[in-house]
């Protein structure tokens, strides 16, 4: 919800600058803000409290506005106004219908496999640690006792403990790796920007 508010507030604010300054800086700052708020998501723990990750969300959201208006106008600005109804159909289809369909499917699907993959990575280092599970789950065991769990519940619930800590480890990993190619995509965008014709040309 912060980054769609802010996303939204941000839109008359890109509009009036679209129209004053060079579109394509414009551009060029807000995919470099998105790709450097990315990079900073790669590095993200669950030892990062909320705040902070809000805080990054926002970042991401507000950077929205500054590409899609000065982009809009671009696109639309060198078109002969008997084409522009034509072109911001194409241009509506690319974005929503084509750009932010199937970016949802490759990165769902890439969380999907990056998640099977780290779980997989984290049962092979449970194997290979030097650390047997009786000493892991020691700690554990004394915490749920704390709780007044014992017997074959307070089991139960140590090891729902372990495995669920150690799911949210993989789903975070699988984050990360999402994120790093966000921000590989965002490089790679940078300097296609620069191909764009400057308004008025």
């Amino acid at each position: 919800m912060p980054g769609s508010a802010v996303l939204a507030l941000s839109f008359p604010l890109a509009g009036r600058l679209a129209d004053r300054y060079d579109r394509r800086m414009l551009i060029l700052g807000a995919l470099s803000v998105m790709g450097f708020a990315s990079y900073l998501f790669t590095f993200v723990n669950l030892d990062y409290s909320l705040r902070w990750i809000v805080w990054l969300v926002v970042l991401r959201f507000s950077c929205g506005s500054f590409v899609y208006a000065p982009l809009t106008a671009l696109a639309l600005g060198q078109l002969p106004p008997d084409k522009v109804r034509m072109g911001s159909g194409l241009l509506y289809l690319m974005q929503n219908g084509l750009g932010n369909t199937m970016g949802l499917a490759v990165i769902a699907t890439m969380l999907q496999r990056r998640l099977a993959y780290h779980s997989s990575a984290l049962d092979q280092q449970q194997v290979f640690t030097a650390l047997s599970w009786g000493e892991v789950l020691t700690p554990v065991r004394a915490l749920v006792q704390q709780h007044g769990a014992s017997g074959a519940l307070g089991e139960a619930q140590m090891v729902g403990l372990v495995q669920r800590h150690l799911e949210q480890q993989a789903t975070v990993a699988a984050y990360q790796d999402c994120f790093m190619l966000l921000t590989c995509l965002g490089v790679v965008c940078i300097p296609l920007v620069l191909l764009l014709r400057k308004a008025g040309q």
